[in-house]
């Protein structure tokens, strides 16, 4: 069995949230992502925290964005 890190975690978050094609599956690409902090919070340093909710967070609006230019 692999030995599982939060980096290893949230690599595969990141994988689900650019599979995405639809804002529901965004939804749940967020969902999962707040269960990989709950999941890994004890062991997170801050610095840790904060660069990952950045980086989630700005590839999740990239990705957002896209759909509605896509809309248009």
């Amino acid at each position: 069995m692999k030995n599982k890190t939060f980096v290893t975690d949230y690599h595969r978050v990141v994988k689900v949230l650019n599979s995405c094609n639809t804002d529901v599956q965004i939804s749940v690409a967020e969902n999962y992502f707040n269960l990989f902090l709950k999941k890994w919070s004890d062991k997170l340093t801050e610095q840790n925290y904060l660069t990952m909710v950045y980086h989630y967070t700005k590839l999740k609006n990239d990705k957002t964005l896209n759909f509605f230019k896509l809309k248009k």
